[in-house]
């Protein structure tokens, strides 16, 4: 299944990055690697998709910070002041 959704990736498939992102974050297929997620979340983020976004700013609320961190953070804080609305 990765392989397809790496695939997928390879055409610009926002989907498909974020999912990879949930695959290495959460240990999909005894794959767990934070570095992996993080790279495909944030692809995903930058193409709009807003789960990853959310993603990344739990990933740098716990701690695994990078220049793009507080962009990051402020669209998940935005993001749970709009869904608790």
């Amino acid at each position: 299944m990765i392989y397809w959704y790496e695939r997928a990736a390879d055409q610009e498939d926002m989907l498909a990055k974020y999912q990879l992102g949930r695959i290495y974050g959460t240990d999909g297929f005894g794959k767990r690697d934070h570095e992996l997620a993080l790279m495909w979340y944030r692809l995903a983020a930058k193409q709009g998709d807003a789960r990853a976004q959310y993603r990344l700013g739990t990933y740098y609320s716990q701690g695994f910070f990078s220049k793009e961190s507080y962009f990051f953070l402020a669209l998940t804080v935005g993001a749970r002041t709009y869904l608790n609305e």
